[in-house]
């Protein structure tokens, strides 16, 4: 094959270095097998790749060749085309969504508040199919929980990681009989996903706890009929660490005496 074949050259070591057990068929030379000749391995695979040697190849060897090519093949095709447009539209901006520079940085102060944790002790958190004991293997429900907040229990109240304002209803506070006045008069504009409007009454502080884990969570107070009790973002989900899991129904919430799970009620969902 002329200059196709680069051969490794045969060891300059003595022979009283070499194994005398081991007969190299290739060399003609003590030291070691061919099979054990990683160099000729090498150059074989090298050679093989290139589409030389086919003809000495068994027929099974031939034909999984083939099987593995068209595999490869089939994984190619089922790659998505590579994208031609981007898009960066996005609608609103600060003033629509309430949030302007000091709101941001009062938020960036409140992340840095102590928490019984720090990120190197948290221990790993993972779900597997223990946690889809009586829940359908496919479904598309929300995430409905029950805890206490302030003295009451509350039952629908919504996991919701895509926003970042807890909510709680106007009705849920005079059922467990807190005065609006302690209700801060300070109305946020909350916008929905077609771009509609709702201002909230105000901010009320209120102590939640749940699985031995209690966190003290600001609300957005709204008066309105809706499905649920209260709905917790990501501030009660990144205060105490929380991993929601929608699919698997249940949230995990590392302790400092392991992971607490609280399931989800698929049925008020």
């Amino acid at each position: 094959m002329g200059d196709i074949v680069k051969w490794q050259k045969k060891t300059d070591n003595p022979n009283s270095r070499k194994d005398t057990t081991r007969w190299s068929e290739f060399h003609i030379d003590i030291g070691h097998t061919i099979e054990e000749f990683l160099g000729l391995r090498r150059q074989v695979a090298y050679l093989l790749k290139k589409g030389y040697l086919k003809d000495l190849m068994p027929s099974k060897s031939r034909e999984d060749n083939g099987a593995r090519k068209d595999q490869e093949r089939q994984q190619r095709d089922l790659l998505p085309a590579p994208p031609i447009y981007e898009v960066k539209f996005i609608n609103g901006g600060y003033k629509i969504c309430g949030l302007n520079s000091s709101a941001a940085k009062k938020n960036a102060r409140e992340s840095k508040m102590k928490s019984p944790f720090k990120p190197k002790n948290l221990p790993r958190i993972t779900f597997d199919d223990t946690n889809m004991q009586g829940i359908p293997d496919l479904h598309h429900d929300g995430l409905v929980i029950t805890m206490q907040i302030g003295i009451a229990r509350v039952l629908r109240i919504l996991v919701d990681g895509g926003n970042s304002v807890n909510l709680i209803m106007l009705d849920v506070l005079k059922v467990i009989k807190i005065d609006e006045i302690q209700i801060i008069k300070k109305s946020n504009v909350l916008v929905g996903f077609s771009g509609e409007t709702k201002n909230t009454l105000g901010e009320i502080y209120l102590p939640t706890y749940v699985e031995g884990v209690s966190s003290y969570e600001r609300f957005g107070v709204l008066d309105c009929l809706s499905s649920y009790n209260a709905i917790l973002r990501r501030p009660w989900i990144h205060n105490i660490r929380a991993i929601p899991s929608t699919y698997h129904q249940c949230v995990k919430i590392p302790t400092e005496w392991g992971i607490e799970t609280i399931k989800g009620e698929q049925k008020s969902a």
